[in-house]
């Protein structure tokens, strides 16, 4: 699809750089693995299930999640939730949590987890870096 890259369209730009970022959090967390305090957010492995598309999106972020697939199990969770707080940025990922009140605790520690993990297993400020790709989308897409 590199063909079809619309650098006037950020919703597009969005979608391949979600990607990027979800593939390359993936490549991460496989070499240095997440903390297992993921493990014990409350709620979140009684709903983690295979058939996470029979869960739309706004269901599953009432539950805590930014998207159905993060349902899928514990890893793409993770991965989601770092390529979401990253692309669609700190704003977009507030709002999850004043749209599903009775979820934002899990956000809340979902977040915390991420931004610790790229500090003290990465040595990288998670805070510098969202802000870098929120920067380097407005470049792109001049929006």
């Amino acid at each position: 699809g590199t063909n079809d890259i619309n650098t006037k369209n950020r919703e597009n730009i969005q979608s391949y750089l979600y990607t990027i970022h979800h593939e390359f959090a993936h490549i991460i967390h496989q070499t240095r693995f997440f903390p297992q305090e993921w493990r014990s957010i409350p709620g979140n492995s009684g709903w983690y299930t295979s058939t996470w598309k029979n869960t739309s999106t706004p269901e599953a972020q009432a539950q805590g999640f930014v998207r159905n697939y993060a349902k899928s199990n514990m890893n793409e969770d993770f991965v989601e939730t770092v390529a979401f707080l990253l692309v669609r940025g700190q704003e977009q990922y507030d709002l999850l949590k004043t749209n599903n009140p009775s979820a934002a605790s899990v956000f809340n520690q979902k977040e915390a987890i991420v931004v610790n993990y790229y500090k003290e297993v990465l040595q990288l400020d998670f805070r510098k870096l969202q802000a870098e790709v929120q920067t380097a989308l407005v470049g792109i897409t001049n929006m």
